[in-house]
Parts: C-alpha cells; sequence; structure tokens
C-alpha cells in the first residue's frame, strides 16, 4: 500500500480531479451536523473526507477512487458521505475538533459525533475498502481498543486488531505496539496466519533480517498463511530493500551486504526472482562497483519489467549525477525516452518527458533548443530565473544556417548557453514567426534576442556572429545593452555621443525607421566637419539606412571629395561601387525592363566618379545590358569581353549570364565551357567550382 501512496504522491498534482458520476460515492452538501442527524436517521455512520485544495492524494480519491461504482455501492450502503476543505469555513473547526494532522484524512464518526475509526492516506479502492470496513465493528472502535490497551489485559489477537487501528490512523504508536506484540509472541506463533500482518507490514517496511527469518521458515509459513501470499511478500520485500538503495544512488557497506545476502537468498532457492526483482539486483550491484552509466543503462534496458512508481522514484534520483558528464547525460536521456516510453499516456508521461529536458539540454553538445511556444519560454525563465535566447531565422538566409550548422554546434557555446539561458529558435516566416518579428521589430536576419522573463527586451545581436558569446555577454551589461540604450531614449537622453552609439546599434539591427528619428535629431546637432568625420562614416557605409536613392547617399555623393579626404578612396569607392552595382539586380531577375538608354547613363555618371575598379562596374553593367536587350549571340560576344574584368564578388553576374546563354544558344558549348573554365580560375569557394563545373554537363552528354 505504501508503494501505491508514493506513487500517488509524485503524481497527483498532474492528475485532474473528474466529476463524481452518479454511480459512484455520494457526497452530501450538508454540515456535519446535518449529517449526524441524517445517520441517525438512516441508521449509518458519517465518513468525513478531510481534504485540502492543494493535496494531491486528495485529488486522486476524489477524482479516481470515489467515482467507481464499487465504491459508490460501499459508502452510500454504509454511510452518510461529506467532505470539507480543512483550511476553508467549517472545515477548520473540524480539523481541531478531530486533530487531523495529515490528508487525506477519513473520519468514521457515530451519529453522536463521536470518533469510531479513523484511516489516514490514499490508495486504490481495492485496498481502500478493507481499511474502512475494519470501522464497521464496533469492537475495532478507537475508544474501545484504547480502554483495553491501558487495561494491560489486552490479548494478543486483540493487540493485532489495535496494532492494524493504528497503523490505519498512521499512529506513532503503532511502532511501540508492534514491539511489544512481537516480543509476547513466541517463534511458532509468529508462523501463524492471524500474526502474519506483523511480518507483512505496510506501515513499516521490511527488514533484511524479516526477510531471512521468512526465508528460514517459508515452508511453514507457506502452508499456514499461503504460498502465494508469502512469495509476493518476498517479492516486495527484497524489491522494497533494493529500491531504497537504488535511490541513494550511492554505494555503502551496508548495500553491498544487503546485495550478498540477496544473492545468497537467492542461491539457496529462499526466493526465485522475478524479472523485475532481478534487474534491481543488477542496477543495485552496479551502484555497489561505483557505475553511473551502467546504472542508468540497466534502468533504460529493464524499463518494461519495472513498476512505473520506482522508475519514477529512480528518475528523481539522477538529479545526483554531475550533469557536466554529458557521456553520463546521454545515457540519462535514453533512459528517460524509455521511462515515458512506460508512462501513461496524458499528463502523466508529459512530466516524464519534461522532467528530462534538463538532462537533453546537458547531453548537447552545442547549443540546446528547447521546443516551446515564447510564451512557455518566458515562463520557464521565470521560473528557474534565466533570461530567453530566441534566434530569429529564415530558412532561406545563409548566415542563418552558418550560425545553425557551425557556431551554435560548437561545445563551448553549447555549453555558455544552455547553462545561462532557456534557448529558443523561430522561423520569421512560418507559424508566430511573423507575430514575433511584429512585436521585436526583426528586420534582418539573423536576429539574436535577449529576453527578460516579462517580455521585454535586454539585448539584441543582428547578424552571423564567430563570437557570439563575447557579444551576448557584452549584451548582458546595462551599459551597451539594447534594451538599456532604449530606455535611456525613451528618457529624454539627447547626448551627441549617446546618440551616435544608439543610431549605430538601430542601423546594425535594420531598425531603419527608427534610425532616421534619431539621425535626424543628431544631424541637428553636427558640424559638416562632424558629419564627414570618420566616427560618423557608419552612417552612410549602411546599405539599408544610406541606400540608393536615401538622402544619406545623396549627401555622400554631393561631398565625395571631403569623404575621401576623411575616410580614404577605397571605402567611398566601394560604397558607389555597391549602390550602383545593386540597381543591376532587379534588371537580372527580371522586376525592371531595361531601356539601353539607362545604362550608358550609368556609366556616364560612374565615369565622372573615377571608381577604383571602375572597370569590373563597367563590365557587369554591359552583361546586364546585353541580357535585357535579348539578344543571346551579342551577349556571350560581351562576355568573351567582359569576364576577364570579373572578380570572384560578382561571379553570380556570370553563372546568371552563362546559365541565360546555355538555354538561349544553340552549338556554342565549347565557347560557354571555355568561359566557365575561366571562371572557376578566379575563385576559391568549392560551391561556386562545382556549380560552374556541372554547368554544362547535361548538354554535354546528350551531345555524345
Amino acid at each position: 500500500m505504501k508503494r501505491v501512496i508514493l506513487l500517488i504522491n509524485m503524481l497527483a498534482c498532474l492528475l485532474v480531479s473528474l466529476p463524481v458520476f452518479p454511480q459512484g460515492v455520494n457526497f452530501r452538501e450538508l454540515s456535519l451536523a446535518q449529517a449526524l442527524e441524517n445517520a441517525r436517521a438512516e441508521s449509518k455512520l458519517v465518513m468525513v473526507d478531510c481534504q485540502t485544495s492543494w493535496c494531491g492524494p486528495c485529488k486522486y480519491m476524489s477524482g479516481t477512487v470515489f467515482p467507481q461504482k464499487e465504491a459508490g455501492d460501499f459508502f452510500n450502503h454504509h454511510f452518510v458521505c461529506v467532505e470539507f476543505d480543512m483550511e476553508k469555513g467549517e472545515g477548520i473547526e473540524i480539523q481541531k475538533k478531530y486533530g487531523v494532522r495529515a490528508f487525506p484524512t477519513f473520519l468514521i464518526l457515530e451519529p453522536s459525533g463521536v470518533e469510531r475509526y479513523r484511516v489516514v492516506g490514499s490508495g486504490a479502492l481495492s485496498e481502500f475498502i478493507p481499511r474502512i470496513k475494519r470501522g464497521l465493528n464496533p469492537k475495532n472502535a478507537c475508544s474501545v481498543l484504547e480502554k483495553e490497551y491501558a487495561s494491560g489485559k489486552m490479548k494478543k489477537e486483540r493487540k493485532l486488531t489495535y496494532l492494524i487501528a493504528l497503523q490505519d490512523a498512521y499512529s506513532k504508536q503503532a511502532v511501540t505496539v508492534r514491539e511489544e506484540l512481537l516480543a509476547e509472541l513466541s517463534p511458532a506463533e509468529k508462523l501463524l496466519a492471524p500474526f502474519w500482518p506483523l511480518i507483512d507490514d505496510s506501515f513499516n517496511a521490511p527488514t533484511i533480517e524479516t526477510l531471512t527469518f521468512v526465508a528460514k521458515n517459508q515452508a511453514k509459513l507457506k502452508k499456514n498463511v499461503g504460498e502465494q501470499q508469502v512469495v509476493d511478500f518476498q517479492q516486495r520485500g527484497y524489491a522494497s530493500l533494493l529500491n531504497k538503495y537504488i535511490n541513494e544512488s550511492k554505494r555503502t557497506e551496508a548495500g553491498a551486504q544487503l546485495i550478498a545476502t540477496i544473492n545468497d537468498h537467492v542461491a539457496q532457492k529462499y526466493i526465485v526472482p522475478g524479472a523485475a526483482l532481478e534487474a534491481k539486483l543488477k542496477i543495485a550491484q552496479a551502484i555497489s562497483n561505483d557505475d553511473s552509466v551502467g546504472v542508468v543503462t540497466l534502468i533504460e534496458e529493464n524499463a518494461p519489467v519495472l513498476d512505473i512508481s520506482d522508475l519514477f522514484n529512480y528518475m528523481v534520483s539522477f538529479g545526483r549525477f554531475d550533469v557536466k558528464d554529458k557521456a553520463l547525460m546521454v545515457k540519462v536521456v535514453k533512459a528517460g525516452e524509455a521511462i515515458a516510453a512506460c508512462s501513461p499516456e496524458g499528463e502523466i508521461k508529459t512530466m516524464v518527458e519534461k522532467y528530462f529536458e534538463r538532462y537533453k539540454k546537458a547531453a548537447s553538445v552545442g547549443v540546446y533548443w528547447e521546443n516551446l511556444t515564447l510564451d512557455e519560454a518566458l515562463a520557464a525563465a521565470k521560473n528557474e530565473k534565466k533570461l530567453v535566447f530566441m534566434d530569429c531565422y529564415t530558412t532561406w538566409c545563409g548566415p542563418c544556417k552558418y550560425m545553425a550548422n557551425t557556431i551554435f554546434t560548437r561545445p563551448e557555446v553549447g555549453d555558455f548557453f544552455n547553462e545561462h539561458f532557456i534557448n529558443v529558435k523561430y522561423d520569421m516566416e512560418e507559424g508566430n514567426g511573423p507575430e514575433i518579428a511584429k512585436r521585436y521589430s526583426v528586420q534582418v536576419y539573423p536576429m539574436f534576442i535577449l529576453l527578460h522573463p516579462d517580455g521585454t527586451v535586454q539585448h539584441k545581436i543582428a547578424g552571423s556572429s564567430e563570437d557570439i558569446v563575447a557579444e551576448i555577454q557584452q549584451g548582458l551589461s546595462d551599459e551597451h545593452s539594447t534594451g538599456s540604450l532604449d530606455k535611456k531614449y525613451a528618457g529624454g537622453n539627447r547626448d551627441k555621443e549617446f546618440l551616435t552609439a544608439y543610431l549605430k546599434q538601430l542601423i546594425d539591427l535594420g531598425e531603419i525607421e527608427k534610425a532616421t528619428e534619431v539621425c535626424n535629431i543628431l544631424n541637428a546637432t553636427l558640424s559638416e566637419a562632424e558629419k564627414i568625420s570618420k566616427d560618423y562614416w557608419f552612417v552612410y557605409e549602411s546599405d539599408s539606412f544610406s541606400g540608393d536613392g536615401s538622402e544619406n547617399f545623396r549627401y555622400l555623393l554631393d561631398h565625395k571629395k571631403a569623404f575621401v579626404a576623411s575616410v580614404g578612396k577605397a571605402l567611398v569607392d566601394e560604397k558607389i561601387f555597391n549602390v550602383y552595382f545593386m540597381r543591376l539586380y532587379p534588371f537580372l531577375l527580371g522586376q525592371e525592363k531595361g531601356d539601353p538608354a539607362y545604362f550608358t547613363k550609368m556609366k556616364k555618371e560612374l565615369a565622372a566618379y573615377k571608381l577604383t575598379g571602375e572597370k569590373e562596374l563597367f563590365a557587369s553593367i554591359e552583361l546586364v545590358k546585353g541580357y535585357v536587350e535579348g539578344d543571346a549571340n551579342k551577349l556571350l560576344k560581351t562576355c568573351e569581353k567582359e569576364f576577364s574584368h570579373l572578380t570572384e564578388e560578382r561571379i553570380d553576374i556570370a553563372i546568371f549570364t552563362l546559365n541565360y546563354l546555355k538555354k538561349n544558344t544553340t552549338g556554342q558549348l565549347p565557347r560557354l565551357k571555355a568561359l566557365a573554365e575561366a571562371m572557376k580560375e578566379k575563385v576559391q569557394f568549392e560551391d561556386y567550382k562545382m556549380l560552374l563545373t556541372t554547368m554544362f554537363e547535361e548538354k554535354s552528354e546528350e551531345e555524345e
């Protein structure tokens, strides 16, 4: 019975109370006085269910046991049944009057209100009804038994009845009475059926001495008590002792001696262990050998033959393991999967799976991403007093994939993030991703956000990072965090140095609207010299903030000479080059229809700037112009003329035009192959080499 009670206590918080169906126990909505009056009128006793709202075993009884028809048939026939919360209303007075100290407690009262019997604790209906039945006999009334015992003339059989009543009430006096009774019994009497409850005692855990006594006298006990009862007691008893040792999860001399004794009993055929007991012996032996991996592996392998309550106890004992031992944690995760597979479907199984999340995190090489909604992640962060680390990505984003496959898989990165944060990742284009993106102004990918449990931002990082740990650590400081800068700006800070730092961060995060607002405020305080200084170059360097058609880019072009003097020709030329180059993509992608005059004008504008690398840009313009004009043969000639000016950075132009020519020319395969081979010599990236190599393979096979 204690095993059942233990299991109930462990899991009751997960059990949802079920409605009491008509065939179950009829708990009447009466005061205690009314219940006693009804009991007098119906010639019944009163059964009072003393419970609390937080008591798991109470919920088990009300939700699982009492709704059963068999329960209703028994209790409704014998009792007027009422239930009271011991912390509310009349329950408070009942608790004081009857000295209720444990929950649930079931009081059996005479119609006069005098307590006849008491049963403490929950249990399966098959075990619970026999305990209550003992209270139906007036001779078993507490007052009667106490008076007999106090007289000092209580016979052995009656003392056993008294002991059982004390055990039903979970009274500490049961220990004293049991010891007295055992001392009074002769060795022969201890083997008799009436006194078997002293050995098969649900109130006291069996000892190895008791099991040895049963083993050496099992022939007579099986004859007097029944073979199955003795065998069941032995199996439970040995299992109980082994469980206690296993749950401690550490080697002791007493444990080693226990294993030796049980093995001796097995060898002498005092007991034939079942599959469960045999598994526990192996697990206990592994503990004695200080073999933690062996312990966990044996639990995993034997989970199907072990009782679910034992498995729950074992998984709690895993908490003593060193979570930094990754090899062991991997084994624990596998054991957790085996335990979950043996668990009842529903809330209990979910509880088991959630319990092992911490071990999955500890076993992870790299960052462990938890499968939680954002609300669940924030709740977990609050519970664990951590922050949430959120990876905002898209499936098409190259830097996102790089971070996922290269950076977040590093052991040292995983160790840092798994220890300090609740880690989650969301696709910004799927599920709740768009809502999250809108809520946190996710404009660039990847975006990494640290959140407080209330959902407010601590810090944001945009783009991939080789040293994400260092960046996150910096973001934990209020001096550098995004959240801190937001608060300072909202609080009215308009210091020039602060606004510059804030603007830089907003540009990095792609928050262009807010950046524009801050930039306008800052520009009003800057001199012309400050606007073109190196310290302010980040404003013009950003393609998203100072792109084609923007005020900032026009300002850069108008003051090109001053910027060159300030930051150098290389940076200025690179910026102008990139903006003009980006104008070509809409034509390649078919988003705009080209006019040859547009490209001529573009080259004329660029010629005035005398950019470093202008030949490559002019070559790109000519190639796109040829593509737009739609004359494949002319474009092929342009490729043969201009490809020599392209570098690996513009390889996409070459690949795009080659692919176009592959589809729109005939008989030109050798020339196309030659162009591809020439470009291969310029590139280092293996994917590009492979693409240029395989681009014409299919056509080659057809011609052969």
